[in-house]
């Protein structure tokens, strides 16, 4: 239905540039298989103006934005799919998914601009994501000078409760917001979109991560419960976690509380009281967990131990601490474990702690 172009004038926000992981000892750890299931390039960001464009989603792994001769903006637009290797990858627009798609749903059709924060698949759902991957996309449409221009945002979801509560707390309130998962197909008299922010990475620019911080450092009174108990020091559990689970966390939590490093679950804390949390934090330690994106809220005093199994060593989280410019310590255990063919398995497996390796790092890092 639509061909595709890819020119269009527009605004670049940031540079390219590559993360060499051979130069960072972090990546001695790393399983080769994930080393190269990911891109470290970071490509340029870019943010321009289409006069009644449109955009659509399939709400998985696919946008399109299109001008109003019907062109597939390649700067906005991807599809996200597995190569050859069984490895995601953002495919060329010209094999945009919508160039082929012969169905689509009739446009809503919006009188003023419109800014797309749409990413796909995960990002509808996923905290990480969410913060990384969407509302990096609004520390960009601030830095293009736009923002102020903007009548509606159009997001992946507006169902979870931490999408509703960090936009808001942002300033974008729900009259301003339009739903992909209510409306896939978008026209508007004018569309604000950017580049993705990362494509297919494990980094963060320091440039998003230290804007989203200051973002959300802005608000001084934050609405708590003030008969909660906001611990300095804490574990995050898992056991309210659908996967990933820890089989011997009962064990590890005692054995910390020895220690003063308190227990917690994420899902008893709103997200106000988790900025609050994280905000106050000395110590945040976990196994891998969206939970760590948290530390987003933290300040540079606040210092991660983040917990692995040997061949299922993942950076998203160091990536992030290194930009916030925090002190991380990983904890890599013994495992006995299958070589994981990719991340995707990682993030399915439960595991057992060998709880005397963690609390000799734990004791010789935290005093």
């Amino acid at each position: 239905m639509f061909s595709e172009e890819n020119s269009w004038p527009i605004q670049l926000l940031h540079e390219s540039f590559s993360v060499e992981p051979s130069e960072d000892l972090f990546y001695n750890h790393f399983n080769g298989r994930l080393l190269d299931e990911t891109s470290f390039e970071m490509k340029e960001v870019r943010i321009g103006r289409i006069e009644k464009g449109r955009v659509l989603t399939n709400l998985r792994n696919a946008i399109a934005v299109i001008d109003n001769n019907g062109f597939v903006i390649g700067e906005y637009s991807f599809t996200y799919e597995k190569n050859t290797y069984g490895y995601f990858h953002h495919v060329p627009v010209s094999e945009n998914y919508f160039l082929k798609e012969k169905k689509l749903d009739a446009p809503f059709k919006v009188s003023g601009t419109v800014f797309s924060m749409l990413t796909g698949g995960g990002k509808n759902f996923n905290f990480y994501h969410w913060f990384f991957d969407v509302l990096n996309r609004v520390v960009d449409l601030k830095e293009s000078g736009w923002y102020r221009e903007v009548d509606y945002f159009l997001v992946p979801e507006y169902e979870q409760p931490f999408q509703k509560e960090s936009l808001e707390f942002l300033g974008i309130t729900q009259e301003k917001i339009i739903s992909s998962a209510q409306y896939k197909h978008v026209y508007a008299d004018c569309i604000i979109a950017s580049s993705h922010p990362r494509t297919t990475t494990y980094s963060v620019r320091s440039f998003h991560a230290l804007n989203l911080q200051r973002l959300f450092s802005l608000k001084a009174q934050l609405k708590i419960d003030s008969t909660k108990h906001y611990p300095k020091k804490f574990f995050i559990s898992r056991s309210d976690a659908p996967r990933r689970k820890i089989l011997n966390e009962e064990q590890l939590s005692q054995n910390l509380l020895k220690k003063e490093i308190y227990t917690i679950r994420i899902s008893d804390y709103t997200f106000q009281e988790c900025i609050y949390l994280f905000r106050n934090a000395d110590w945040v330690i976990t196994t891998h967990s969206a939970a760590l994106t948290n530390i987003i809220f933290s300040q540079n005093k606040t210092k991660v131990i983040e917990i692995f199994e040997e061949n299922a060593v993942l950076p998203y989280y160091y990536e992030l601490a290194k930009s916030l410019q925090m002190e991380y310590v990983p904890i890599i255990l013994e495992s006995d474990k299958k070589i994981p063919e990719s991340r995707y398995q990682i993030q399915d497996e439960d595991i057992e702690l060998n709880i005397e390796s963690v609390l000799q790092i734990i004791n010789q890092t935290i005093v």
